[in-house]
């Protein structure tokens, strides 16, 4: 059994913004799903929206559910994490990612998943490291939260300017 005490993980934890973070956990054996969603409940703005049996399934909820972050296993049946993260990411580039592997050669699954996941964990991981993960992966998940907030005000700006310039001309305005 673990321990969840998040006593040494509560400086990690205030460096997260504000904001709250969705997760979909992925994982063939259930309890490898249920320790993350339980560590998870300890870490301060985060919410798990999903989780998913397979990686084929966890593509799906993905679709649905649109999380910032997935957790999701390497091996897995139907699809493999790493495939299943390739796929996300093909879809949706701004989902960060956390892969947790139970191989203990950590430099063979980064080569394998050529560095498409932006963190790593090597089960069995205490709540401290996935909230240092997740803590990383903050400034994925921001950047890309701040692309899309300018790119949406560029859009009204445009959208503005194009509806003033049909207002001039349909008054025949030249100033």
């Amino acid at each position: 059994k673990r321990n969840f005490n998040t006593e040494g993980s509560n400086m990690v934890t205030n460096s997260l913004s504000r904001k709250r973070f969705s997760i979909l956990i992925a994982d063939d054996v259930r309890e490898t799903r249920r320790s993350p969603r339980l560590m998870l409940a300890e870490i301060p703005n985060v919410d798990v929206v999903a989780m998913a049996n397979n990686g084929r399934q966890a593509v799906d909820m993905v679709k649905e559910y649109h999380p910032d972050i997935v957790i999701m296993d390497v091996s897995m049946p139907e699809m493999d994490g790493v495939a299943a993260y390739r796929e996300i990411s093909q879809l949706y580039p701004e989902i960060g990612c956390i892969m947790m592997t139970g191989q203990y050669d950590i430099s063979t699954v980064r080569d394998e998943m050529k560095s498409e996941a932006q963190e790593y964990l090597l089960k069995p991981f205490t709540v401290e490291e996935l909230a240092k993960a997740i803590s990383r992966l903050n400034v994925h998940v921001e950047e890309h939260r701040q692309k899309q907030a300018l790119l949406e005000l560029q859009r009204q700006k445009e959208a503005a300017l194009k509806q003033m310039a049909e207002e001039y001309i349909a008054a025949k305005r030249t100033d």
